[in-house]
């Protein structure tokens, strides 16, 4: 299998920064009234549920309440636990210097129908994320390449603004409440996240392995089975991956919180994963890992986030995954049993430590839900590595 030129060139851009490293410097906090997508607008009560199928390719939206309230899409992280209570809101937003929100109005944009009426109408959206967001403008819209928005695998904020003030005109104005610099967007009462592109497939198998200066080398595979998951998506390459210290103050059970885990890294140096030729779904696929700056690697837990890019119903496209990974020089690599991200049907199960057995080639599974909302500027879209702080972005 080969990367299309388009494949390649994005593969480029994003691997910009080969540890994908997030930039804070531009991110403002987004003051969100409710959480649990529930509230109340004038003349009733509200929900909002956000789904995806098990590729991230079709995203369901469904709000039910008043008919006057506004819905509408910004690129953000998003967690009702306030990312495990280290940050001060439950949305961050990406900005790349002002923010945009995409307004949806469901009588005339596609993929929206509408039912009821009054305080009981419920608008509900099935379709991509192109079809979602369409030509319209977000704040990353100048990270598109030949056609693979940013939009399509970043995390993303569905919002419900009840006064109906909310636009899609550039906000860059802040304002300050207890100490906490928030984006001074008009009322936003209550959101949900979306992932786009964001998958749950079976970790990859470890089929050898061994020690070279500064880590290992070796091959793995994908799983059987992977190509079902994927299902009209097939894998070319790797865009770009990055390996972060596990942080266990932050849970690894969903993926606002593995996305802010990775923002929220505290290492100056990071360790480097290389992949070599393509990613076939059949055969062995060479690795390198190696600690960053000709550093060793250190023994330690490690999350990885990937960014996979491939063609999907005829067109460039990515997929993002999570593994949860274990090192040490004397073991080598496995990946481990640690809980990951869970199926939206499935119960959450007890988050227990794998242990690392040598050549080890059991796996967690690797993340793909629905839910998340956050702003975040890729490697060559002006990624610089995240310093982590201790209370809030």
């Amino acid at each position: 299998m080969t990367i299309s030129r388009t494949a390649r060139r994005t593969a480029a851009v994003l691997a910009g920064s080969t540890a994908l490293a997030l930039s804070l410097s531009g991110c403002y906090e987004l003051m969100i009234g409710n959480g649990n997508g529930a509230g109340n607008c004038t003349g009733g009560d509200f929900t909002l549920t956000t789904s995806q199928d098990s590729a991230g390719s079709e995203l369901t939206i469904t709000y039910t309440g008043p008919a006057e309230a506004k819905l509408a899409y910004t690129e953000a992280f998003y967690s009702d636990d306030d990312f495990g209570g280290l940050a001060a809101s439950r949305a961050v937003t990406m900005d790349n210097g002002t923010v945009r929100f995409v307004v949806f109005d469901p009588s005339t944009d596609a993929g929206w129908t509408i039912s009821g009426s009054g305080a009981s109408t419920t608008y509900e959206f099935v379709g991509t994320a192109q079809e979602l967001i369409g030509a319209r403008a977000t704040s990353l819209t100048e990270a598109d390449v030949d056609g693979f928005n940013s939009y399509e695998f970043v995390p993303g904020a569905i919002l419900v603004n009840c006064d109906g003030a909310i636009t899609s005109s550039p906000i860059d104005t802040v304002a300050t409440v207890n100490d906490t610099d928030y984006l001074a967007a008009p009322g936003l009462d209550a959101g949900a996240p979306i992932f786009p592109g964001h998958m749950k497939i079976e970790p990859f198998e470890i089929v050898s392995q061994e020690p070279i200066d500064g880590g290992i080398q070796g091959t793995l595979r994908f799983p059987e089975g992977t190509a079902a998951l994927f299902g009209d998506f097939v894998p070319a390459g790797l865009a770009t991956a990055s390996l972060y210290l596990d942080n266990t103050d932050v849970p690894n059970d969903d993926f606002a919180n593995l996305w802010f885990e990775a923002l929220m890294s505290g290492q100056n140096v990071s360790p480097s994963l290389t992949i070599t030729g393509d990613l076939t779904l059949d055969s062995d696929i060479p690795f390198t890992l190696v600690g960053g700056d000709s550093q060793q690697l250190a023994d330690g837990d490690y999350n990885a986030l990937f960014i996979i890019a491939g063609t999907e119903n005829g067109r460039d496209s990515g997929k993002v995954v999570f593994m949860t990974m274990s090192y040490s020089a004397e073991a080598g690599l496995a990946i481990t049993d640690v809980t990951g991200v869970v199926d939206p049907e499935e119960e959450p199960e007890e988050e227990t430590e794998g242990e690392v057995t040598e050549l080890a080639d059991t796996g967690v599974d690797a993340g793909l839900t629905a839910g998340i909302a956050a702003a975040l500027a890729f490697a060559g879209l002006g990624l610089v590595v995240a310093r982590r702080r201790t209370s809030r972005l």
